[in-house]
């Protein structure tokens, strides 16, 4: 059944390949491409139930997540999404030239890895960047293996189908730096959770420092995570020592981030606006309200099942962490690590409500606050897997009919949760990315060929300015401003920005000339 799922999603996938301008891959992939995904999960669901090995449950639970990552893969063959062309051209400059200027401080971890397998397997660039996640996710599922033996023991079988059925989807579906971090972060935090049933912690750190070295924003409260586990499995601290140094890995681990972008924008000059006085401000409770309320139905049975299951999901996480928390016997590492994920999230609304990223383009300022809480949601998966396991072992002793009713919410469940993975397009979301196209290739080679010799600045949307990365490469700066408008907030983006809205003017396009000159 796995495998039948597997092929299906992966040949839907071949034939939906594209190179026209799309919105979201749901516009040119087959309906029945989400049953298929479903087929997988109830191949894992079966051996589960049945309970077979280890291996064979590993392999169907590490297979559903790669058919996720495969799928972006596969629909976009000229690549998906914004920062993969750049990242991807900044590890080819690496490979070629055996340097980077500026130096990066971050991705560093991604783009040595990446060149030194491009060189061992004497592979282009473009052949192995794509397929990092694709290539990673088995030792996510992997660290589960590892558990101790006894009554105490978590099945981990049962934990393979909770990571399945509660990690967010999203960051799996395009390998960037950010998503590999997560990755390779959480590995090491789901290791961490038995450090006795390892021989040696090294491994577990060595994940956490790879994960900060690949992307710090997303490896520092990781690797706070891993630190905080194993310091409390040390039981030779003595208690009021254990204590300290716990309380310590969990406020280090909730603030890094904020603390993080303090002092880059003390020593980078990238402005961040702080405003702890709307902290207390009393409108809080109107946002809160909003978040509670469940969202607008519009009247459209998938879509509104989409959004109620993304409305859904935290509560939901938060239930079952605090259901593991609850039945953890020996699990006060864990505890403390919820209660580091809780702080993460507390943060994160810290950072929303008193910090403004001022160096950033407007509609991409909270973006920084939306990783923090994946990042929190990570924190609290550990506890969350646990309780889920309580639910099983309680229904599997119960009637059929509850573990039928299971099954069925965690299909209709599972089906939003991929659906929304993606970029959608439908009545409750309008999608304004548009993937890289011919068309956009064409574009870019026809200026460049025009142009001759000229000096030329380009006024272009994301995806012509992603595909110019791809064909001229970094070819041309102005200083500091790039001959496309790369969307970081720069000066060319904000020009650009102002030029295709209705109030645009010819002073824009001479504001662009002068700054391309």
């Amino acid at each position: 059944l796995a495998l039948l799922g597997i092929l299906f999603v992966s040949w839907q996938a071949h034939l939906a390949a594209t190179i026209t301008a799309i919105r979201s891959p749901w516009t040119v992939l087959s309906p029945d491409t989400l049953l298929a995904f479903l087929l997988i999960l109830g191949a894992l669901w079966l051996l589960v139930w049945w309970q077979t090995s280890v291996t064979e449950v590993w392999l169907i639970a590490s297979a559903f997540l790669m058919t996720l990552a495969l799928v972006t893969v596969l629909v976009y063959p000229l690549g998906f999404g914004f920062d993969g062309f750049l990242h991807r051209e900044s590890e080819r400059l690496l490979l070629i030239t055996g340097t980077l200027q500026p130096k990066p401080l971050y991705y560093i971890g991604q783009y040595v890895f990446t060149t030194w397998l491009a060189r061992t397997l004497t592979l282009p660039i473009t052949a192995l960047d794509p397929w990092l996640l694709v290539g990673f996710i088995p030792l996510l599922v992997a660290a589960l293996a590892i558990h101790r033996t006894g009554k105490e023991t978590v099945p981990v079988t049962v934990s393979m189908l909770a990571l399945v059925l509660l990690v967010p989807l999203q960051p799996w579906i395009t390998a960037t730096p950010q998503s590999l971090g997560y990755l390779i972060g959480l590995s090491g935090l789901l290791l961490a959770r038995v450090p006795s049933a390892l021989p040696s912690s090294w491994p577990v750190l060595m994940l956490g420092l790879w994960s900060i070295a690949i992307h710090p924003l997303a490896g520092l409260p990781l690797t706070g995570g891993i630190a905080l586990m194993l310091w409390r499995s040390n039981l030779s601290h003595r208690p009021r020592l254990r204590l300290a140094g716990t309380l310590l890995a969990l406020i280090g681990t909730a603030s890094v981030v904020p603390l993080a972008f303090l002092v880059h924008s003390r020593f980078s000059g990238a402005e961040i606006g702080w405003h702890l006085q709307t902290v207390f401000s009393l409108d809080h409770l109107h946002t809160l309200k909003t978040l509670l309320m469940i969202p607008t139905l519009h009247i459209s049975l998938w879509a509104d099942w989409a959004n109620f299951v993304a409305w859904l999901y935290p509560s939901l996480l938060l239930l079952f962490t605090c259901l593991g928390i609850g039945r953890i016997k020996d699990g006060s590492a864990q505890l403390w690590l919820a209660s580091t994920g809780l702080g993460t999230l507390a943060m994160a609304w810290f950072m929303r409500e008193a910090a403004t990223f001022t160096f950033l383009i407007e509609y991409e300022r909270q973006d920084y606050t939306v990783r923090l809480i994946l990042v929190g949601q990570l924190l609290l998966l550990p506890a969350a897997m646990h309780g889920f396991v309580l639910i099983w072992q309680r229904v599997k002793r119960g009637p059929a009919l509850a573990l039928y009713g299971l099954l069925m919410f965690a299909m209709a469940w599972q089906a939003a949760r991929l659906y929304r993975a993606f970029p959608y397009h439908d009545v409750a979301h309008l999608e304004h990315g548009w993937n890289v196209s011919a068309a956009d290739i064409e574009a870019v080679r026809w200026i460049e060929h025009d142009a001759g010799s000229k000096t030329y600045t380009v006024l272009a949307n994301q995806a012509v300015s992603a595909t110019a990365i791809s064909e001229l490469g970094f070819k041309r700066y102005a200083g500091e401003v790039f001959f496309y408008p790369v969307p970081t907030g720069g000066a060319l983006y904000q020009v650009f920005l102002r030029a295709a809205s209705r109030d645009a003017t010819m002073t824009d396009i001479a504001t662009a000339a002068r700054l391309g000159e």
